[in-house]
């Protein structure tokens, strides 16, 4: 690993700040300045995981009432329009929203100036890696919570 530059499982520190990177481009960046502590923490991976369920269980029942219109229409005939069809897209999109908010699992909450953020890990790190990855991220000026133990939170 470099020591001006470290990457880890989608999450990248360098000299200027952290940020959250995907396929090559940074989704989220927060400057180092702005940082004044760093938790890892256990729980739901999504901001908001209450909204996100809601919504994806009102998009997939919406979806299944489509589709249970459309199996009656099947079995007793009558008008079937091209939009209940394409609202069946409303199942997947439903399941995905719904899989993605209860998705859980490490994260790291930046504590800032004005508030908190998550970052996620794109899968569970290791305990011996993550270790590792905190003590060149300290080397680089930030702060870790000392309370937060890798190995306790990892499963």
């Amino acid at each position: 690993m470099s020591t001006t530059h470290i990457e880890y499982l989608g999450v990248q520190w360098g000299p200027e700040g952290i940020a959250l990177v995907q396929n090559g481009r940074k989704l989220l960046f927060i400057p180092k300045h702005s940082i004044r502590r760093i938790k890892i923490r256990k729980g739901f991976q999504s901001a908001h995981p209450l909204l996100q369920i809601t919504l994806g269980v009102l998009i997939l029942l919406t979806g299944i009432g489509f589709l249970l219109h459309l199996l009656l229409w099947f079995h007793r005939g009558g008008i079937a329009y091209d939009f209940e069809f394409m609202m069946l897209l409303c199942i997947p999109v439903g399941f995905w929203i719904l899989y993605d908010g209860t998705k859980w699992g490490l994260y790291l909450e930046v504590e800032l100036d004005s508030g908190k953020r998550r970052i996620m890990f794109q899968r569970s790190p290791s305990p011996d890696e993550l270790t590792e990855v905190i003590r060149h991220a300290a080397r680089l000026g930030y702060f870790f919570d000392p309370f937060d133990a890798p190995g306790d939170l990892l499963p």
